[in-house]
């Protein structure tokens, strides 16, 4: 086991992860119900290592936003990752009369849905070729209504995640939270995540959303959470560290769970120990006190 895999900040859930039953406990019951969930709090505080915990990433519809993201290409690529085949241009009409008219972005066409097997000649199984069957539907792509009604016709129960949806402009951010009340209602299910510290930002904007959510803050972390990372950690690598180390480790995280893990991953490089072959191994150097 290599140490990256115990200890510093990573896009999958470390084996240093400790949960907190105020917020694990949230999360498991907001999965199982209705609602959607909104993770939030500030910077590398473990938000996408929560939501890891529970929910498979490769398993889900990920849309990471940036500040240039807007409604029509975040439901453009939630559609596209369900399967669904936008056409910006279709033909209208038949024979020497044909007309093709291009769209605008937001009244792009569709395509979709399945397949049919064309058997071959002599009615063999194994001569079956597949073919593509596609329906047009004319939409909005930047109605909450019509693209919840493309989902569903898709069947999709994967989980939508956003993640970075402070990036979005608040314009942005406030129509979202209409369009959320109106997936909740067809059932789409999205799990939002973004760096800011104030509860019921979305019922802010949206106060019809006040028992439609469940929001979940990351923070604030205990200095006992801390020493529990610390100590699964060191059980994995087969490490024990000085307690007056990890006292001044957690003091120079000032509360932030992602520094404390990327100061014991470096303090573990610093102490030769890579993976869970370089022990057993007693960290008490005090360079590090220094350091830190």
């Amino acid at each position: 086991m290599d140490l990256t895999d115990v200890f510093g900040v990573s896009n999958t859930v470390v084996m240093s992860y400790v949960e907190r039953p105020k917020v694990d406990n949230k999360i498991k019951m907001a999965l199982k119900s209705d609602r959607q969930i909104i993770v939030h709090g500030a910077s590398k505080q473990g938000k996408t290592a929560l939501v890891s915990k529970y929910i498979d990433y490769n398993d889900s519809v990920v849309v990471r936003l940036t500040p240039t993201s807007d409604i029509a290409g975040i439901y453009h690529s939630i559609l596209r990752q369900s399967g669904i085949v936008l056409k910006t241009s279709y033909t209208d009409g038949t024979g020497s009369s044909l007309k093709t008219e291009v769209k605008a972005k937001i009244k792009a066409a569709i395509a979709i849905f399945g397949s049919a097997e064309v058997e071959g000649s002599g009615g063999a199984t194994s001569n079956r070729d597949t073919k593509t069957n596609f329906q047009e539907v004319p939409f909005n792509l930047e109605l909450a209504q019509d693209v919840g009604e493309l989902l569903k016709k898709v069947s999709l129960r994967k989980f939508i995640i956003l993640e970075n949806f402070h990036y979005l402009s608040e314009d942005i951010q406030k129509t979202f939270s209409y369009d959320l009340r109106t997936f909740q209602e067809i059932g789409i299910r999205f799990i939002i995540l973004g760096v800011w510290r104030e509860k019921d930002r979305m019922s802010q904007y949206n106060g019809d959303l006040l028992d439609r959510v469940e929001e979940i803050a990351v923070e604030p972390w205990d200095k006992n959470d801390f020493k529990k990372i610390a100590i699964r950690g060191s059980e994995y690598l087969n490490v024990i560290f000085d307690s007056m180390l990890i006292d001044k480790t957690i003091a120079a995280s000032f509360g932030s769970v992602g520094v404390f893990q990327e100061l014991l991953k470096e303090i573990c490089f610093e102490a030769g120990v890579y993976d869970d072959t370089c022990g057993p191994v007693t960290i008490d150097n005090p360079y590090f006190w220094t350091e830190l």
